[in-house]
């Protein structure tokens, strides 16, 4: 998607480095056309107008890309927001399941005497490793205590 709206000189508008410009009363401050008021006022919003199409092409593709069940968390938004919305429902919300379901892994875990113990164990480090790039914390004291539990209860004597 980001490639699509990189394509089309939409990314600016999505990722806010162009700025919405203030937004424009639709009566003039002067009736008289030719005062410098009433020529900056159209100057203004002509630039608000062209950036309003602009922004439309982009929530454009933005929304045509979407299911039903996201598009009711973007309606009403620019296309900033819907970008920062569509990024926490698909990317922040998913690594933290991807990251329940590594710990979960990581302490159901159990060695079976015959995988090499330091096979087991740089299977556990992987996993740790996998929840320290989800951005999350994962100190050594977790690390050791999965690889102390993880040997089966029959083999401790």
């Amino acid at each position: 998607m980001k490639s699509a709206l990189q394509l089309r000189f939409l990314w600016l508008y999505v990722n806010s480095k162009e700025d919405m410009p203030m937004v424009i009363t639709s009566t003039p401050p002067s009736s008289n056309k030719t005062s410098k008021d009433y020529k900056s006022w159209k100057e203004d919003r002509e630039q608000y107008k062209t950036w309003l199409r602009i922004d439309s092409a982009a929530m454009g593709l933005l929304n045509g890309s979407i299911d039903s069940t996201q598009s009711s968390h973007v309606v009403n938004l620019f296309t900033s927001k819907i970008w920062d919305t569509l990024y926490k429902i698909n990317v922040k919300d998913q690594q933290s399941l991807n990251v329940y379901a590594l710990v979960e892994e990581i302490w159901s875990l159990n060695w079976d005497s015959v995988t090499p113990m330091p096979d087991h164990i740089g299977k556990i480090i992987d996993i740790c490793c996998q929840i320290v790039e989800g951005k999350n914390a994962m100190d050594d004291i977790m690390l050791a205590y999965a690889i102390f539990q993880s040997p089966p209860n029959d083999n401790i004597e």
